[in-house]
């Protein structure tokens, strides 16, 4: 009888856990919150004809949901904030969205986007391109993930050119079911 009810529990704990995994699969949207370090290169007209170039170390946060649209592909619209601590006053509020392209064991990705940066100053805002990949590095039974994950990005729109219009950083993407 002991031997019995041993094999139902194990039976049990195997279709909890088969069920568990049949609803992750199935779920369409979860959400993220990113930490990051890294700096920018931009141009600035200051005054008529007269342009700033700072190469500025930037931290930022950047928050949004992701959307299944197959096992292998969501898109991921998010708004953030990059602290600039060369100059604070260039310190920008900036959305995107992404497309992401994930391993089939949904622990490697590479992506990107499109966005509007600077939404805090006028004269500054510029579109963006993005590019980024990132690495799982952490899971619990919830399905939750923790990222390492690289972005990089062109702003557009300036006549200055991108080579003095750019953005990179690298942190840590949590990724909450």
């Amino acid at each position: 009888a002991e031997k019995e009810r041993q094999i139902a529990e194990q039976r049990e704990k195997e279709r909890l856990e088969a069920e568990r995994i049949a609803a992750e699969k199935k779920a369409k949207w979860d959400v993220f919150a990113g930490g990051y370090f890294g700096k920018e290169r931009r141009t600035r007209e200051v005054s008529t004809d007269t342009y700033e170039s700072l190469c500025s170390p930037l931290a930022g946060l950047k928050v949004g949901a992701e959307y299944k649209a197959s096992p292998n592909f969501k898109i991921a619209p998010s708004f953030g904030v990059a602290l600039n601590f060369e100059d604070s006053s260039y310190s920008s509020v900036f959305a995107e969205v992404e497309g992401d392209l994930y391993a089939t064991s949904g622990k490697t990705f590479i992506g990107a986007g499109a966005g509007v940066w600077d939404f805090t100053h006028s004269d500054y805002i510029v579109p963006s391109v993005l590019v980024h990949a990132g690495q799982q590095i952490w899971t619990n039974p919830k399905m939750d993930k923790l990222f390492f994950e690289v972005e990089g990005r062109l702003f557009l729109n300036s006549e200055n050119g991108i080579e003095n219009n750019y953005q990179f950083w690298a942190g840590l993407r949590f990724v909450l079911r």
